[in-house]
């Protein structure tokens, strides 16, 4: 489809950032972030879950933040829109010239990928385990090193029922999945 045409297309130049220090090859990680997008998001660039992350790649505002996007607080930002009042989530999808100061880059295609790409390979490169990343992408790294090993964490010696770990296990699978129907 076209979606998934760009969405690639926006993958290979993120590509651009990653270092080769992040323990798995550009292309290996193209395919996780790809993963990750259609198993989150499904492709959709206006994602928002129930916990609050959003984006293509969904990031909490923290990480967001933590990894230079604009993302408002919601809670306490009301805007005039259209000479209505509404609140900047409101805002951001109606992208009025009004509110385009108050808008969350996570909505934004290519600053959502480069910055959730960020992110994992940041979290990646601070376990030096992409898995032990993607479980952390999921969860925190509090999580997975109360959960994994608090002094050298393991993606083998996670508790049995720690979300990071099965996560990590999803993404793998569809990953794969996802490469054989590309192959067939």
């Amino acid at each position: 489809s076209e979606n998934y045409e760009k969405i690639k297309y926006k993958i290979e130049v993120t590509k651009q950032y990653l270092s080769k220090d992040y323990f798995v090859s550009q292309e290996e990680f193209a395919k996780l972030i790809e993963t990750i997008i259609f198993y989150e998001s499904e492709g959709n660039e206006n994602f928002v879950s129930c916990d609050g992350k959003a984006g293509i790649i969904p990031l909490d505002k923290e990480s967001a933040r933590a990894v230079n996007l604009i993302v408002p607080d919601y809670e306490t930002v009301t805007v005039i829109c259209d000479e209505r009042e509404i609140t900047t989530f409101e805002c951001n999808k109606i992208h009025s010239e009004n509110c385009k100061k108050h808008i969350d880059e996570r909505f934004n295609l290519q600053k959502s990928i480069d910055a959730g790409s960020k992110y994992l390979a940041f979290l990646t490169a601070e376990f030096n385990d992409q898995w032990l990343g993607i479980a952390a992408y999921k969860t925190s790294t509090e999580s997975v090193r109360e959960n994994c090993g608090l002094d050298t964490p393991n993606i083998n010696e996670c508790n049995a029922d720690f979300e990071g770990a099965r996560y990590a296990g999803i993404i793998n699978s569809l990953k794969l999945e996802i490469e054989k129907s590309k192959n067939a």
